[in-house]
């Protein structure tokens, strides 16, 4: 069976944020992420913005994490293959971050994630942003 990556991130190069970009995180785009997932999705944000911070990370990157330790596994999908990857992103959580010049940090679920989540008439579930 092959692996998918437990993250996708681009980031975006914004003049007036210090950090912004989308993050595709590998949990159902369906349901309300659990508090567990939730604390994962900082833990990868925090790695993100670190990595931008120390120039880890250009403005234009692109980059995959794996659910393993070791890194990417053999039997990895081709993160290459368009429609593959197109199809696992529709699946999958769909975050906007940004963090502003004061640090402030702010995650966002994408639309079309809260509209499966909740009928139109009700408010998004969750944060909206994080400061830490």
């Amino acid at each position: 069976m092959s692996v998918f990556p437990l993250f996708a991130f681009k980031r975006h190069h914004e003049v007036d944020l210090i950090f912004a970009g989308t993050l595709v995180v590998d949990f159902p785009r369906d349901r309300e992420p659990a508090p567990h997932q939730r604390k994962q999705i900082m833990e990868i944000v925090d790695d993100l913005i670190a990595k931008a911070q120390s120039g880890q990370l250009s403005n234009d990157a692109c980059l995959y994490g794996w659910p393993s330790e070791g890194g990417r596994p053999a039997n990895a999908v081709d993160v290459d293959d368009d429609v593959l990857m197109s199809d696992w992103i529709q699946r999958s959580l769909v975050i906007g971050v940004q963090v502003g010049p004061g640090g402030q940090r702010f995650l966002w679920l994408d639309s079309d994630t809260l509209r499966q989540m909740r009928p139109a008439h009700k408010a998004p579930v969750g944060p909206k942003s994080s400061q830490h």
